[in-house]
């Protein structure tokens, strides 16, 4: 043994740092980690090397990474299919808003009366309302958005901002309705719970509530079955649609 004044010098850089200790193994685990959640999106593999269910492995000590990052992902699948659904809701809100459009103006025609001459055309889907108010809530509504920022709507542009309205509105119920269907439990359903709820929450109470309607205890009730039908064609429309687009 030598003595301690002839000990042979280590340089520094002979001999392995505790940072590259911990470098090497943090790389090492990070890669073993990675492999443990990529391995299949139900199972993993623990520290024993047996196969284990992900939600027994993320729960055990030791494994605050894995479950941080068990989580993250689980999220971010969440988040995407969420998207995927109410995106698919909202196309087809809006091929349900297009056909409730065309039908409530083939039940004017077939009742004898002349189309509503509203600013948008039949693209505000409120005949029976301008048949027996001579008004439009499509209408309204847009007026009372463009006053909240401060503009004053001209004759002609109301045209232009009063299907957007109409659209967007059943774009947005279409996107909601599309999420609670995909989280529910049970049969799908038909459309005409959609439609018929719709009609009732937004139509006969809603609009006269918010003063964009009359009361529609005042309405007669051939107005009231062209308005129920126009949502119901609404709710299938948009039912049959969103089934096709979840599914591309």
């Amino acid at each position: 043994m030598l003595p301690e004044s002839h000990a042979l010098p280590i340089k520094a850089a002979d001999a392995p740092s505790d940072s590259s200790f911990s470098q090497c193994f943090c790389r090492r685990r990070s890669c073993r980690l990675h492999a443990e959640i990529t391995v299949s999106a139900a199972s993993t593999i623990d520290r024993t090397g047996r196969a284990t269910d992900l939600n027994e492995a993320i729960t055990k000590p030791g494994h605050s990474f894995l479950s941080c990052a068990a989580a993250g992902l689980q999220a971010g699948d969440y988040m995407n299919s969420t998207m995927r659904t109410a995106c698919a809701g909202a196309v087809a809100g809006l091929a349900g808003t297009f056909a409730m459009n065309v039908a409530q103006r083939l039940w004017s025609l077939a009742a004898g009366d002349r189309p509503p001459e509203s600013a948008a055309g039949p693209h505000d889907a409120r005949d029976w309302q301008e048949r027996e108010e001579a008004k439009n809530s499509n209408e309204l509504a847009a007026q009372a958005l463009a006053s909240v920022v401060g503009i004053r709507l001209t004759d002609r542009q109301p045209a232009a901002v009063a299907p957007v309205v109409h659209f967007s509105f059943g774009a947005a119920v279409g996107a909601v309705y599309s999420i609670y269907v995909d989280r529910r439990r049970g049969d799908a359903p038909s459309g005409l719970e959609l439609g018929g709820g719709l009609w009732l929450t937004a139509d006969e109470i809603a609009m006269p509530v918010l003063g964009l309607s009359r009361s529609t205890l005042q309405r007669s009730p051939e107005k009231h079955l062209q308005s129920l039908a126009a949502h119901f064609v609404y709710g299938v429309v948009t039912e049959q649609v969103r089934r096709v687009a979840v599914r591309s």
